[in-house]
């Protein structure tokens, strides 16, 4: 579109959660020539809080006299080091000629600091040396144990979706840059000196754009009230698109439904709807399945293009997602006493369609059926909470 006169300005990529921006962003930069964009009423991937602070945690674990973000982890989380402390703990290392990083394991001798405070001081030195002891594993090894060992994720909560996908989409770039070869066959040797100096020109190369005709690339609550002659929606996945978090509720659904309406209707002469047949999440490679949404759209409106191989570009891990009828699949015709169903049942939902029951499933006390849809593959169901309707016995 760019080549046939439109500015890039004009072309804006939509996506349903802000962890997606991240591959995008990433493939922006690297196009030959780079595109030129900027994320419409969000920050850039590598610029966001958590994203930083968890790299800032390597970057002390690759060199602890990094004294910037050794200052930027050392109460984050939370972990009782406050100002004062840390005051205490530098005017310390600055009488005895030493780093921040090395005296923090000499809390104990640090008579004008509370126990409370040397106990957390402490207890951070031995953090970080747990870490450091890991630094010649993988990177996505090293980055799942930072965010256990200093519960990052536990700290943001349960609430925090947007910023944990944000760490989970980080351990997904990790997972692919140990698995792929350099760019560059003369680049320096793989490890986690050559992984942060990756992350950090794509963090320079943020804050520098002189074009000011950029794509636009935002989020499609970002994209209400606004058009562009093309418009590209990211994502159009079970899970995304219909985002995950809307269950199974019909509300929700039809909420999801609108959500992609508006960001379809900000087109006004193109529109590009796309979905992937995998999906590295949390660095694990996931089978996808394309929103139900597509299935509602007139087919004669849409001209559809496959660009993928069809094959997974890495071995699936087990249970990473549904696989398809094979011939170990058995009918029987027994009735689930709790569902009333049985595997091999012909049921219809009211937002999917046509189902067949596959197997039952008791988690928590509840008991769930799994479907096989023919528009969105299986799904769990509890059918106390979802209308199913039985459309031929079993």
């Amino acid at each position: 579109l760019h080549a046939d006169g439109l500015p890039y300005g004009g072309a804006a990529v939509f996506v349903r959660t802000v962890a997606q921006t991240r591959a995008l962003e990433d493939a922006l930069r690297r196009a030959r020539p780079p595109i030129p964009y900027e994320v419409v009423r969000g920050t850039s991937f590598y610029e966001r809080k958590e994203v930083r602070n968890v790299l800032a945690y390597l970057e002390v674990v690759h060199n602890p006299h990094d004294a910037v973000n050794l200052g930027r982890i050392i109460n984050t989380p939370p972990r009782g080091i406050g100002a004062k402390t840390v005051e205490a703990v530098e005017a310390w290392a600055k009488r005895e000629g030493v780093s921040l990083f090395e005296a923090t394991h000499h809390a104990a001798d640090m008579a004008d600091l509370p126990s409370r405070a040397r106990a957390a001081v402490k207890n951070f030195a031995d953090l970080m040396d747990r870490l450091r002891e890991r630094r010649d594993s993988s990177i996505r090894e090293l980055l799942e144990a930072t965010i256990a060992e200093t519960r990052y994720a536990e700290w943001l909560g349960e609430e925090e979706t947007d910023r944990r996908a944000n760490l989970d989409e980080l351990v997904t770039l990790a997972a692919r840059y140990d698995q792929e070869p350099p760019e560059d066959p003369d680049a320096p040797a793989r490890g986690l000196e050559g992984f942060l100096e990756t992350v950090n020109l794509s963090s320079d190369q943020d804050g520098y754009d002189e074009s000011p005709d950029r794509v636009p690339l935002m989020t499609l609550h970002a994209a209400k009230g606004l058009e562009f002659p093309a418009v590209f929606i990211a994502g159009c996945e079970e899970g995304l698109l219909p985002h995950e978090r809307s269950s199974d509720s019909g509300d929700e659904i039809e909420e999801e439904r609108r959500l992609l309406f508006v960001g379809m209707t900000r087109a006004k002469r193109h529109l590009t709807l796309t979905h992937a047949r995998f999906r590295r999440i949390h660095g694990r490679t996931t089978r996808c399945v394309k929103s139900p949404f597509l299935m509602e759209i007139p087919p004669e409106t849409v001209r559809a293009e496959d660009e993928t191989s069809g094959t997974s570009p890495a071995p699936l891990d087990s249970g990473s997602g549904y696989t398809g009828p094979g011939p170990e699949r058995t009918t029987r015709t027994e009735i689930d006493s709790e569902t009333g169903l049985a595997v091999g049942e012909l049921v219809r939902h009211p937002t999917y369609g046509l189902g067949r029951v596959a197997r039952f499933k008791t988690s928590g006390g509840r008991r769930f059926v799994r479907i096989h849809f023919n528009t969105v593959g299986e799904k769990l169901l509890d059918p106390k909470f979802v209308r199913l309707e039985r459309v031929a016995p079993a």
